[in-house]
Order: structure tokens, then C-alpha cells, then sequence
């Protein structure tokens, strides 16, 4: 019998007695709405990439993000925020003008791409514990879903939940991860994988025909979760290409990297936290450093490891809010600056294109098109 332990949240174990566990809905007011989130940049860069390489403008794809210019995106390697994704996947939409487009990516990333994550999954012995790695390493898959396995009557149910509101971009998040995930099966244990059913909380979509020819099984749609519904029996089956040893080590180095992660997050995250507590009245560095209890050349020192400067922290925050006051409210520029930490709005109005490429007035338009 497989067990696989691991969940992006509560790690629940998933065995035939487990019973259904729904992921917790949280309310969160707009100010909070996982403003300091950031997830691991790969599925993000992975899709960045492929579409440079098909002629894309990498310019265009950054417009309306944190990011200042493609260089500033390059460097920042570890981490993206779940704003500048969501903003990168609805400028890949738009500039591809394929609504399928995350279905299509399910052909384009393997496992090799995810680097020791992959190949951990890769050298497992069998492919529920290829699942349990996969599940308990999630977090470096970059994706904007959580994940979390239970059992119900013979059936494995793998459930994606998304970590922070995704509104329109979600059916996008859904496709790439769960279609990448069962062309993944499909490539470790062949024809033997077939799902029995996978769901989707969403409605069907106009190209729900190219569904059925990547998932090749029942489809539902308006469903109570996202979620790949599979026979427990299917678990069993071995890797062609299984390595213990080779999944160890690769485990060993997934931990260093999440490792990595968390330290950037506890650090940068506690200054960010700091930052949108305080608005619109944003301390200087200064006060930072003070209210942290270390002196302002010490925190420069700091955020300079964490290639960050105070003022990059700053600018994302004020964007950041930004965005979400013009996506989800009518509040007026001139509320949105106060609201920013700017005293006049043609100051904001600067900024804002400053760091994004176009104006305020035309990222609220493109919105509603």
C-alpha cells in the first residue's frame, strides 16, 4: 500500500481511511491579500522563456509589473511575487491571443527543468512516492496552487488549491499546473497512467475541446475543486527510471533550496510586513532599522545579500497596492495615490510608469477590454 505524506500546508497523510479534507477558504481584506506571498520564480521564467524564444517581447510580457526593465527580472532569480505572475500570465494571454495557453505548456516542461526537484521525482521508486515528493517539495515547483492528496473509495484525489485569489487568471494557473503534472505521469510510468476524472472549479470554457485531448479522460467543470482523481492501484506502479540513491541526494539539495527560500522570505518578508503596516505612511530607512534594532548600514548590508535594495522593497509594495486598487475597486487616481503613500498624484502618476512602462489610466483600461 502507498502512503504519501505531504501537503503545501498541513501535510496530511493520504491512506484509504483519510477523509476529505477541504482547503480553508480565507477572507482577506484587500490590504492583506498576500502582499508579502511570493512563490519560487520557475514556472514563471520557464514561461517567460519559451515565449522569448517564440518571438515574444520580453518588454511587453513585464508590462505593468514590478519589474523596471527584462535585466531586472534576470536578477532577481529565486523568488516572484503572486502579483508580477498573475500580470506576466495575462500579458502572455493577451500577446499570444491563445486562450489555451497553459494547456499548450503541458507539451513544453520536463521534469529536467525543475532541475534536483525533477530529478528527485524522476529516481523515485514507484509513482506514489514520486507524488509524495513531489507534494512534500511543491514549493519549488513555482506553482500558484497548493496541493494537498486524500483517498475516497479506491481513488486517489490530488486537490489544487490556489494560495491567493486568482480571479482571471486561474483557469490559466489550473491548466499549466495540473495538465504539466498528468503529462509528467504519463512520461514516468507510460500508458498505464489514466486518470478517472479531473476536475476544474471553474466554467467550461469555449476550447474545452483541447482539454479532452490533454487529459484523455471524464472532465468536469463548475466542480468543488480542481483536482486529478486517479486509482489508488495506478500509485503502484514503478519508475522506469528509479534511483534511490540518486532521489536521495536530489532530496538532500531540495531541501537546501527551500532552505534558501525560507531565509530570504523570514528576512525580506519581516521588512515587507513592517512596510504595509505602516501605510500610507511609510517609514524611511531609518526607522526601519531602528524598529528592526540594527543600524540603517547593517540593514543595507542585509537587503544587498538578498540582492534588494530598501527602495526596490518599497516601489514593489506601492505597486503592488496599486494594482489591486485599480483592478478591484473604482477608487479615483487621486484616492489611489493618497492611499500609496504619494502626497500629489502627478508624483504617483511618474512613478507608476515609471516602473511599470505605461500609465495608471492605461493598466485600469486594459483591465476592462
Amino acid at each position: 500500500m502507498v502512503v504519501l505524506e505531504g501537503n503545501t500546508s498541513t501535510k496530511p497523510r493520504l491512506t484509504q481511511d483519510s477523509c476529505r479534507r477541504k482547503a480553508a477558504k480565507r477572507k482577506l481584506t484587500l490590504e492583506n491579500q498576500h502582499l508579502s506571498n511570493k512563490v519560487s520564480s520557475v514556472s514563471a521564467r520557464l514561461l517567460a522563456h519559451h515565449l522569448v524564444q517564440q518571438g515574444i517581447s520580453m518588454p511587453k510580457l513585464l508590462e505593468g509589473s514590478s519589474y523596471s526593465s527584462p535585466e531586472d527580472f534576470e536578477r532577481q532569480t529565486d523568488l516572484i511575487s503572486s502579483s508580477d505572475y498573475c500580470t506576466l500570465v495575462r500579458n502572455a494571454l493577451a500577446l499570444t491571443e491563445n486562450p489555451a495557453l497553459g494547456l499548450t505548456r503541458a507539451m513544453q516542461v520536463f521534469l529536467s527543468d525543475y532541475d534536483a526537484y525533477g530529478y528527485a521525482i524522476m529516481s523515485s521508486k514507484n509513482l506514489g512516492e514520486a507524488a509524495k515528493i513531489g507534494s512534500e517539495f511543491w514549493v519549488l515547483s513555482g506553482s500558484l496552487l497548493d496541493i494537498s492528496s486524500h483517498v475516497e473509495d479506491d481513488i486517489a484525489i490530488f486537490e489544487f488549491t490556489p494560495r491567493t485569489p486568482l480571479n482571471d487568471v486561474l483557469p490559466y494557473i489550473a491548466e499549466e499546473s495540473m495538465s504539466v503534472i498528468y503529462q509528467l505521469c504519463r512520461f514516468l510510468i507510460g500508458d498505464q497512467f489514466k486518470a478517472q476524472q479531473v476536475n476544474f472549479s471553474y466554467p467550461e470554457p469555449a476550447y474545452s475541446e483541447k482539454y479532452k485531448d490533454v487529459f484523455q479522460c471524464q472532465l468536469s467543470f463548475n466542480a468543488d475543486r480542481n483536482s486529478i482523481d486517479v486509482p489508488v492501484a495506478v500509485l503502484e506502479e514503478p519508475l522506469k527510471m528509479s534511483s534511490p540513491q540518486v532521489a536521495k541526494l536530489c532530496m538532500l539539495q531540495c531541501d537546501a533550496l527551500i532552505k534558501q527560500l525560507t531565509t530570504y522570505d523570514e528576512f525580506v518578508e519581516s521588512i515587507r510586513r513592517l512596510l504595509i503596516s505602516a501605510k500610507p505612511n511609510f517609514p524611511n530607512i531609518e526607522e526601519t532599522a531602528s524598529k528592526l534594532n540594527m543600524s540603517e548600514r547593517t540593514l543595507r548590508r542585509r537587503l544587498k545579500q538578498h540582492n534588494t535594495t530598501y527602495r526596490d522593497l518599497l516601489d514593489e509594495i506601492r505597486l503592488e497596492l496599486a494594482q489591486q486598487y485599480l483592478r478591484d475597486t473604482h477608487l479615483s487616481i487621486d484616492q489611489i495615490a493618497s492611499l500609496v503613500g504619494f502626497e500629489e498624484t502627478t508624483s504617483f502618476r511618474k512613478a507608476y510608469k515609471g516602473w511599470t512602462g505605461i500609465s495608471a489610466s492605461d493598466y485600469r483600461a486594459q483591465l476592462s477590454q
